[in-house]
């Protein structure tokens, strides 16, 4: 038979007499207690670290040299904001018409002349004799164009009477004829063949204009 091991009973250890026994706990409903604020140390305040040294540098220049260098900066910057300025100022004391109505002022010449105009804009500083000798130029141009001569086409076909063309066509073949007697008397063969077609042609069309005078005259 195996035999059990009784298990040691454990002791109640008696309370530690240095401690002091713990505070009962509170009623039901009741508020709880305050804790002992007195009872925790404060902490240690850290100390204050010393400032760190500031690094020591060769580079930078003498005072005087700054303050010199500062006062051409400043003046350098000073100077185009005084020649823009002496741009955009004004240079009439006349006040600018206002842009509605300014075409009707125009059309009736209340607006004065485009020297006036350009005056009021940029003052007397426009250079004038642009606007003069453009405006020479432009009178000069519109006299040119308006002295040229007249050139009058005259019209190539202009009807001749009847009598007039036959008188024109017996011209042409008492011109040609003697021409074309030398060659055929004397044997010239090339300028007979020039010559004969433009006589039969001739006598062609006098033959023809002198049939269409007949027929008028018997109509």
């Amino acid at each position: 038979m195996g035999f059990r091991k009784n298990k040691k009973k454990s002791v109640a250890q008696p309370p530690n007499p240095a401690l002091p026994p713990a505070p009962l706990p509170p009623l039901p409903g009741m508020p709880l207690p305050a804790p002992d604020v007195t009872s925790i140390p404060e902490l240690p305040v850290p100390n204050e670290l010393p400032p760190a040294p500031l690094p020591v540098s060769n580079d930078l220049p003498a005072p005087s040299l700054l303050s010199e260098a500062n006062t051409i900066q400043q003046s350098m910057e000073d100077k185009p904001a005084n020649d823009y300025g002496d741009l955009w100022a004004k240079k009439s004391n006349k006040p600018l018409p206002q842009i509605y109505g300014h075409i009707d002022r125009i059309s009736s010449g209340e607006a004065g002349s485009l020297l006036d105009r350009y005056a009021d804009r940029f003052g007397h500083s426009l250079d004038r004799d642009i606007i003069v000798l453009r405006k020479q130029q432009h009178d000069e141009k519109i006299a040119e164009i308006r002295d040229a001569p007249v050139v009058e086409l005259l019209d190539d076909d202009i009807e001749l009477s009847a009598e007039e063309m036959l008188n024109n066509i017996e011209n042409e073949i008492r011109t040609l004829k003697p021409a074309y007697q030398e060659a055929k008397s004397a044997g010239d063969s090339d300028t007979l063949a020039e010559l004969k077609p433009q006589l039969e042609t001739l006598l062609k069309e006098r033959k023809k204009i002198m049939a269409s005078m007949v027929q008028d005259e018997v109509g």
